[in-house]
Formats: C-alpha cells, structure tokens, sequence
C-alpha cells in the first residue's frame, strides 16, 4: 500500500485486509476496470456511483455473477467487457497503433511510468516465480535474456 501511494494514490486499500466496499462507500468511484468478477460483481455495483462504467477483462473468480438490474438502472451504470483473444489480426495491429501513438509518448515523456519490481536474469526463472507469488511484489517482473 505505501508503494500505491507514494506512486500519488488517493486511496490504498488491501484487499486481504480491508473490504473495499466499506472503505469506499461513501464516496463511491466513477470507473471500475475489473479482472475478478464472481462476487466482486455485486460489490463493484454497489460502489460505482450513478452513471459509473464497470468494464470486465478478465474474471479469475467466474464469469457467473448475481445481477440485480435495477440497481443497474438505478445508477445509470454501462456495463461492458473486452477480451484479445477473439480479435482478429487487424483489430490488434490497430490498438498498437494506438498504443504507440497515445501511451509510448507519456512513458517517453516521463509522465507515466511502468514500476519493474525485480529483474531476473532468463536462467533464474523459478526464482522469479517465487518472487512473484510472494507478498513483497509489486510491479513488473522482468526476465531478462542474455545479450
């Protein structure tokens, strides 16, 4: 959590620690871009404010969520989902057009910045993914091969 904040987080909420939908209830949040799904659906509703977008591109805990409409409704929320794996060649030729065009310059620029936690030489690979699966990683991990 320090990390997340002094990289200018408003808020920083650990989600083994802390239930997200307490700590940001009564201020609600504008846009979700949720990876989760399953019971984080119900959750997400309740904490996007009215016309909030919750966008879905990824859904580790299932893809099966309970969904009360009317709060849908309610809130005016736009609910949406994206996924790479059904596009077409043309479809992902142009997004990294667009990637290089809009977001390589603000990491050029230095206004945004990818964190890489750890770099691993290629041959430390297993280490690497202990490093991963443990509660001191943040960021990019890299591999790095051998020139």
């Amino acid at each position: 959590m320090k990390v997340a904040e002094e990289l200018g987080a408003d808020i920083a909420i650990n989600y083994k620690t802390q239930d997200f939908v307490e700590v940001l209830k009564d201020n609600g949040v504008d846009v979700i871009l949720d990876s989760i799904g399953g019971d984080y659906f119900g959750k997400n509703i309740e904490v996007l404010k009215e016309d909030g977008r919750l966008v879905y591109i990824n859904a580790m805990k299932g893809p099966k969520v309970e969904l009360n409409i009317m709060k849908i409704m309610q809130k005016r929320i736009v609910l949406t989902g994206s996924t790479l794996r059904g596009r077409g060649k043309d479809f992902k030729s142009k997004l990294t057009k667009e990637i290089e065009t809009n977001i390589l310059p603000l990491i050029e620029n230095g206004k945004f910045r990818p964190i890489m936690s750890k770099i691993f030489p290629f041959e430390s690979v297993s280490d690497a993914h202990i490093y991963f699966e443990s509660p001191d990683q943040f960021g990019k991990i890299v591999l790095k091969m051998d020139s």
